[in-house]
């Protein structure tokens, strides 16, 4: 077989060579993708196992957060847990939660916590007899206000800290893979109004069919040597070395996105 390789190198023209060994590797993923097919549908339930050890905290962007749902988990309770169901629909824009749209409009123009919404709606809920963040009368509310104040000008001042479990942010990863805020919207609010470039965060629960991706990720890399073409750049999945670095994406970033935004996809040649 070597001899027969040396043989074909010789006689064939490079672009002849080149053009053989993307076919042959065309034609090993898709026999990979029609195993892979028949083995995720009859043996489903083996996969719903996250195939990945989870680390306890991930770093992220805030503006990388752009979605939460109406579902909210405990992350006590449901760390690290794999659900399905529609709990990661509708997404609905952590921009327009009632917290981060009074809390811009009081740092950008310099309103009142007695003149936003926010602190309207809860504080009626509270007068009418009902218990928030511990707050039971206006006095306590006010003083809750106050130490928001408080938290937000430390982040501004010193950066983003998180000392013990609750001053930690957590998301969901959704069945795309979407990171969706789920505890701590005051933290992020003021990390994204900050402009911090990176916080800790941990994940609470993740979607079946994300951990599903996740298996079939980790089996094509199992069929790859141990390795992905190039780095993976989900927080989910960063964990898998790669053949190649980020020089190639960032060449092509650098000059497809010099003069414009947007998304980009590099889909090999």
């Amino acid at each position: 077989m070597e001899l027969l390789k040396k043989i074909l190198k010789t006689i064939l023209p490079k672009a002849t060579i080149h053009r053989l060994r993307r076919e042959k590797e065309n034609s090993r993923y898709r026999l990979w993708r029609l195993v892979w097919y028949f083995k995720s549908a009859f043996r489903q339930k083996s996969y719903y196992r996250d195939p990945y050890p989870n680390n306890n905290t991930y770093w992220v962007a805030p503006n990388k957060i752009h979605y939460f749902t109406l579902n909210e988990f405990n992350y006590y309770r449901d760390h690290n847990k794999i659900v399905s169901g529609d709990w990661d629909l509708p997404l609905i824009r952590f921009e327009e939660n009632d917290f981060y749209q009074a809390y811009t409009r009081r740092i950008s123009e310099k309103e009142k916590w007695s003149g936003t919404e926010y602190y309207k709606k809860y504080l009626h809920e509270i007068e009418t007899g009902e218990n928030k963040w511990g707050c039971s009368n206006k006095e306590e509310w006010d003083q809750r206000c106050t130490q928001l104040d408080q938290i937000y000008n430390d982040i501004r001042r010193k950066g983003y800290s998180s000392k013990k479990i609750e001053d930690y942010i957590s998301v969901n990863i959704g069945r795309h893979g979407q990171l969706l805020f789920n505890d701590g919207r005051h933290r992020l609010t003021f990390c994204k109004i900050l402009k911090i470039s990176e916080i800790p965060i941990r994940i609470t629960v993740r979607h079946t069919k994300w951990v599903m991706f996740k298996n079939q990720i980790s089996e094509y890399v199992q069929s790859r040597n141990g390795k992905v073409y190039a780095p993976i750049d989900h927080i989910d999945l960063k964990n898998n070395p790669s053949g190649y670095g980020n020089l190639r994406f960032d060449l092509i970033r650098k000059n497809v996105l010099a003069q414009r935004t947007g998304n980009l996809l590099d889909i090999g040649a």
